[in-house]
């Protein structure tokens, strides 16, 4: 048995040692003796011995075919202990890893009775045979050599590929100075090869000396190991064989400044925790190390090498995220300042019209169905609040006269049944409103076919604008005074006219009158009615806003096709794209699968909190079904979506998903992503004012009505804008990458960018500027920030933020105002300095 302590463990096998694998062993090399001149395989001319070992000999030839140098390697095979196999798995294994720090292998060659692998020549010498000559490397060099080491052993652990026996003899140092990684005749995937003890003895971590499970930090050792060889030129195992290194502790060496005081302090503690006896207490991987040497930058590395950076890579990025603390304060001290004034601003939405809080609401709409001659009890009660759609589009541009048009703006419906109510109707959109709107009730779903099922829609003021219901046989006659008293016309003013249109609940005979609001102008509005067996069961104020003929505003329409396209082109290209990403494992597993729980989460509690909940099994079961249905489908398609556009950007604009990637691996508490947190939510302050500006500069009412829902809608609409920010950041990589694509250069994409959203101003005035500072966020300082202002400035906008606090709503302002500014304070805290 030979005393070389890097002698490989499978030189090693003696009868002492019988649960030893012996990768290749046997007859001598095929091919030893071989002159210069000669020809092997009809292709390869011999120049000379390159050297020789236990497992074989090395040549160096010249491809004839291609023209250019190569490194054969006979080794000794033998058939019975599965030699040949062995030699293929090398190949396999090796052909996976493509790095300039690592020596690629071309091929297994069998021609002429021999076997030989064909590998790249690497013009060098290895690194323990420059160790012995010159002692220890300078620090400089030291520090090059390491970050090229942990860089080509990075590209096989991205691979999920453990190397198994790195070690000074199975590292080159090529012509150029450069490192290269050779021999992964020991490789396995990562987390088999349990139980099977190979390597070198000199330079097995502590689990693989016992036979234990050999993961990417066993390598990780292995190259602590050669980084204090590298830097000492002391071996921390100067041990002649695997009987006495098992027998040894794992050692705990002196720092390496202690024998090189050049060496800088941050090399002491990188080498100290890769030496960490335990496994889990090592870096994870050998980004981890590359990340941690002083001076690297493994994304920098990658991308000179035209590598596309591994999600593990782009998460120990050496970007710390940290930010001087006075910049940090002063970015949180201007959310909070600004926060009171965006209430202020807020002041101006509609829905801060709505005085009476819910509870008085439905008390009205509750005596209005009594006074109408609804004597079945209520077992069943919904309510909520929207705006009119016709009478806003209407005033476009006339904000003031919104305030005080009547009937009002702002609409408060009450539903309530005799029995019980299931939304009924599949919701018509494939957005995450899908799930959000899954049994929800509205004034038109469920319909009211029951005896005593009854609707009311109440204006901000507390006026009649619709009376549904199916009275029963049972209901006294009220007749119509009750329910024209409850609109607040002035009933002196009332018109007979010609009944218009059809009735949305069963009747057998119409009314119709105009009629004027006291006070409100000269513009009468018609009031439709009808009943059943005399009985009314509808009733509604018709505005001469309402035009049931009316089409929408080209530009509107032409912006609707346009998002249409958008989404059909994602869904299509997405859907190749993801194909081909997860054919080539390109994309990020582990993130997409814990995004697409997140969302599959969001989306399920929202359906939970914004449904109405049924008593019958019957229905509660269907609503569920969709609801459950819709979440997953939710979340397969925005993981679907992530597969196709995050291995791209990662290639890219790698630096815009560290902190994105250390959010999805769980590192909340991450400078970085309290960093990008605090910038989300400053852009959506300005988010917010240019919106603000906008509307204001066109006069447009603002209404956003379910802000005022119950605690449960205004909650569930909170994880859908959650939801869909994550969707817009995703589809705004999509589209400027496309962009970037078509035009080859990221100016003329930026131009693109802005013509193309220049289109929106015609229906959203605000909408091209904050397109831009959605690029400019997404570009600047990457995907994390894109999400964290979206979902800020949709929780400013869906939110009733005002700072009178004799609102009702005040305690649901005052508490998001709070949280926006926890989180800006928090943030600002974790990523100072």
């Amino acid at each position: 048995m030979t005393d070389d302590p890097t002698t490989p463990l499978g030189d090693l096998v003696s009868q002492e040692e019988p649960t030893i694998e012996r990768a290749l062993s046997g007859a001598p090399p095929r091919g030893a003796g071989f002159t210069p001149g000669s020809i092997v395989a009809g292709r390869y001319r011999i120049v000379s011995l390159l050297g020789r070992g236990g497992m074989g000999e090395v040549y160096r030839a010249d491809d004839l075919r291609l023209g250019q140098p190569v490194a054969l390697k006979f080794v000794t095979i033998s058939d019975a202990a599965g030699g040949i196999e062995n030699l293929y798995h090398e190949v396999r294994v090796a052909r996976q890893v493509s790095h300039p720090n690592v020596c690629r292998v071309h091929d297994v060659v069998e021609a002429d009775g021999l076997r030989f692998i064909a590998m790249e020549y690497v013009d060098g010498e290895d690194l323990a045979s420059l160790l012995r000559r010159v002692g220890r490397l300078p620090a400089a060099k030291a520090t090059q050599v390491a970050r090229d080491m942990a860089s080509g052993l990075a590209a096989a652990h991205d691979r999920g590929i453990v190397h198994r026996d790195l070690k000074p003899g199975n590292v080159m140092i090529d012509g150029k100075g450069r490192a290269r990684i050779t021999d992964f005749g020991l490789a396995s995937l990562a987390g088999h090869g349990e139980g099977t003890i190979s390597g070198t003895p000199a330079y097995m971590a502590p689990e693989q000396v016992a036979g234990g499970a050999v993961t990417l930090r066993s390598d990780v050792y292995a190259l602590g190991l050669v980084l204090y060889e590298l830097f000492t030129g002391k071996r921390v195992y100067d041990t002649p064989s695997y009987a006495s290194r098992r027998s040894q502790r794992a050692a705990t060496p002196r720092p390496p400044s202690a024998l090189a005081p050049e060496i800088e302090p941050g090399f002491d503690r990188l080498i100290a925790s890769c030496l960490a006896a335990d496994p889990e207490a090592r870096p994870a991987s050998a980004h981890a190390v590359l990340a941690l040497l002083p001076g690297g930058d493994a994304l920098d590395a990658a991308l000179a090498a035209g590598e596309t950076p591994s999600p593990e890579m782009v998460t120990a990025a050496t970007e710390t995220g940290v930010i001087p603390a006075r910049v940090a304060y002063v970015i949180a001290a201007a959310v909070v300042l600004a926060l009171p004034l965006v209430a202020w601003q807020s002041q101006s939405f509609l829905y801060n019209l709505v005085r009476k809080p819910p509870e008085v609401m439905m008390e009205r709409a509750a005596n209005i169905v009594a006074a109408a001659g609804i004597s079945e009890p209520a077992r069943d009660e919904a309510m909520f609040f929207q705006d009119d759609v016709a009478m806003r589009r209407s005033l476009w541009g006339e904000r003031s006269r919104a305030r005080s048009v009547r009937p009002g703006i702002v609409h408060f419906i009450y539903r309530r049944s005799s029995s019980g109510m299931a939304a009924q109707r599949v919701a018509e959109t494939i957005s995450s409103l899908f799930v959000y709107q899954t049994g929800h009730i509205t004034l038109d779903d469920p319909p009211i076919a029951r005896a005593g099922d009854a609707a009311v829609v109440l204006d901000q003021n507390g006026a009649l604008v619709e009376f549904r219901a199916r009275p029963s046989l049972i209901d006294h006659m009220s007749g119509w005074q009750p329910l024209l008293e409850a609109t607040g016309v002035d009933l002196g003013t009332l018109r007979d006219v010609p009944p218009l249109g059809a009735p949305p609940v069963p009747s057998d005979a119409r009314r119709s009158w105009t009629a004027l609001y006291p006070n409100a102008g000269t513009t009468p509005v018609r009031i439709e009615a009808a009943s059943f067996d005399g009985r009314p069961s509808w009733l509604s104020v018709v505005g001469p806003w309402h035009k049931s003929d009316e089409a929408p505003p080209p530009a509107h329409v032409v912006f609707i096709a346009c998002q249409m396209v958008i989404s059909l082109a994602m869904c299509i290209g997405g859907f190749y794209v993801a194909r081909r990403n997860l054919r080539r494992g390109s994309m990020d597993r582990r993130g997409g699968v814990r995004l697409a729980f997140y969302a599959g989460v969001l989306l399920l509690i929202s359906w939970i909190l914004a449904a109405h909940h049924s008593s019958s099994p019957d229905d509660e079961a269907r609503i569920m079904s969709l609801g459950v249905g819709g979440a997953i489908s939710g979340a397969a398609l925005l993981w679907g979506c992530y597969a196709a556009i995050e291995p791209s950007v990662r290639r890219r604009w790698p630096r815009a998903l560290i902190g994105w990637m250390r959010l999805l691996a769980g590192r909340f508490r991450d400078p970085m992503v309290a960093r990008d947190v605090l910038i989300g939510i400053a852009a959506s302050i300005v988010n917010f004012e240019i919106l603000w500006l906008g509307n204001t500069l066109s006069r447009k009412p603002y209404v956003h009505a379910f802000a005022l829902d119950p605690l449960r809608g205004f909650l569930a609409n909170t994880l859908i804008e959650n939801f869909d920010s994550i969707g817009i950041g995703i589809a705004c990589f999509f589209i400027y990458l496309v962009l970037t694509l078509l035009l080859r250069r990221p100016a003329a994409a930026v131009i693109a960018w802005l013509v193309l959203f220049a289109g929106m101003g015609f229906v959203f005035p605000a909408a091209p500027f904050m397109m831009a500072l959605n690029l400019f966020v997404l570009l600047r300082f990457g995907l994390l920030p894109a999400v964290t202002m979206n979902f800020c400035v949709g929780v400013l906008l869906d939110s009733p933020l005002t700072l009178d606090t004799t609102a009702w709503f005040w305690p649901r302002a005052a508490t998001v105002m709070m949280a926006m500014a926890a989180a800006a304070v928090w943030s600002a805290r974790r990523a100072a300095d």
